[in-house]
């Protein structure tokens, strides 16, 4: 027998959806929702139940993403199945990046058949419609269906297209990859604002800084407006890193003393390089705890005003660092060999219980090749944060340490050796899955980019130069 299905959709495309369900999961039974609140009220008074979840949208946007990361938040449904009428690549990715386990490009019409089950539901779209299931006693509300037939001639396709893992499609690292966005910032970019990148580990020593300062570079040296937010409030030194002397003190934030939070976002930010503007860390240790709630602010200005926003985070993670990766749309889970695992593993189950599912997650494993950090290691590393999506970086050598220790990681980052090249291949493949553009030569991606909001932040100036 088949597991229990809870299904969202209206009542016409019941049947669909239903013969759709069979196919995967022989004896599905269903229980239908013709609204969505009903459908996640449900939902959320079975917790950790091995079910499965089945959407119906005619346009995939931001609503079925918000859905769809509520679903995986719960963690009561083992697979979530959307199915909508209209897709966008940029939006498909960030719904399988939200929890869902497939996306179905629904077929068009509407089906005459009369559907062979005793679920009944009265409320939400379509409920006046020909179609009635079920008894006759009136009843509203929705109850599970009674066995469901497997169909006898199996539906073409679905819908002519399939995107998550139907045979043909292209993957990464097992991880069902959406298409690709040819250099255009979709539509629920637009809206939402720029992804948010978060580096994380379970202790210091992994290469967190580092990284988090090679891709931000890396996506700037593409053309993208890149902002790097320091939030190892205390002893962060991602701005020294990158040659900043004087950082400004993010802490001036608190005061907004005249009255423009936009105005204090100015004047802490630090342009380090063509593209890439920096903020943080406080100068003063112990206002850490006060940063949750302007560094939200922060975070929503960035996304309006940047293409990208990239975090690094400190090993002991406080309110600041708990809303930015809650809010992130990628964690990168940090690790090197020398470090073991298990803190990468207690960092992942944090970020869990944050409401961040492991299909927004990507393990990154540091500096392959360097001592304690051979092949055995990075597979170890990988099996043990057991993550689809998975990423290496080559090591460096000792000029990487050298110019981390000079503040001079923009100079080396300008020459092509194997670590570089491999940081790029990383942040083209991170960039593309969230739909960000990479190619600014596009004249519709710049139009895009032009739709954004302005606040003056330093993109045309070094760090002390006056405007």
């Amino acid at each position: 027998m088949g597991r229990v299905w809870l299904a969202c959709c209206p009542l016409d495309q019941y049947a669909y959806m239903r013969a759709e369900l069979c196919a995967r999961d022989a004896g599905a039974r269903l229980l239908r929702f013709g609204e969505m609140d009903e459908f996640e009220e449900f939902a959320s008074s079975m917790p950790q139940a091995n079910i499965g979840a089945a959407l119906y949208v005619r346009v995939l946007d931001a609503e079925a993403e918000r859905a769809v990361g509520e679903l995986a938040r719960l963690g009561c449904a083992s697979e979530i199945i959307v199915f909508a009428r209209e897709l966008d690549p940029g939006i498909v990715a960030r719904v399988f990046y939200a929890g869902a386990t497939e996306v179905i490009a629904a077929k068009d019409g509407e089906s005459e058949t009369r559907l062979n089950c005793e679920a009944r539901s009265e409320r939400g779209p379509d409920a006046t419609g020909d179609v009635r299931l079920g008894g006759d006693d009136g009843r509203q509300g929705a109850s599970i269906a009674g066995v469901c037939d497997t169909p006898s001639e199996p539906l073409a396709g679905h819908g002519g297209m399939t995107l998550g893992g139907e045979a043909g499609s292209s993957s990464i690292d097992g991880r069902p990859a959406p298409p690709p966005s040819d250099g255009v910032r979709p539509s629920a970019h637009r809206g939402r604002g720029a992804p948010l990148v978060t580096f994380i580990s379970g202790r210091g020593g992994v290469g967190k800084t580092t990284l988090a300062v090679e891709f931000a570079l890396c996506a700037a040296k593409w053309g993208l407006r890149a902002a790097l937010v320091d939030l190892d409030l205390m002893f962060g030194n991602a701005a020294a890193l990158l040659g900043v002397n004087e950082c400004a003190d993010l802490g001036e934030l608190l005061g907004d003393r005249d009255g423009s939070f936009d105005r204090a976002v100015e004047r802490t930010a630090m342009r380090v390089a063509p593209g890439l503007t920096v903020w943080g860390p406080l100068a003063l240790p112990e206002q850490a705890e006060l940063m949750a709630a302007p560094v939200e602010r922060l975070l929503d200005v960035l996304r309006a005003v940047a293409d990208v926003v990239f975090i690094d985070t400190s090993a002991f993670w406080g309110d600041a660092v708990g809303m930015a990766v809650a809010s992130s749309d990628r964690c990168l889970i940090v690790g090197s060999g020398s470090q073991g695992v298990a803190p990468a593993v207690r960092a992942m189950e944090l970020a869990v219980r944050l409401g961040v599912p492991k299909t927004r997650m990507t393990s990154l494993f540091n500096r392959l090749g360097a001592p304690g950090c051979g092949e055995e290691h990075a597979m170890r590393f990988e099996m043990g944060t057991a993550l689809q999506s998975r990423m290496r970086v080559v090591d460096a050598g000792s000029d990487m340490a050298a110019a981390a220790d000079f503040g001079r990681v923009t100079e080396l980052f300008g020459a092509n050796g194997p670590h570089v090249r491999s940081v790029e291949a990383c942040v083209g493949r991170l960039l593309r899955e969230m739909g960000c553009p990479v190619d600014t030569g596009d004249q519709e991606a710049s139009v895009a980019l032009e739709e954004r909001p302005r606040i003056r932040l330093p993109w045309g100036r070094r760090v002390g130069e006056r405007p």
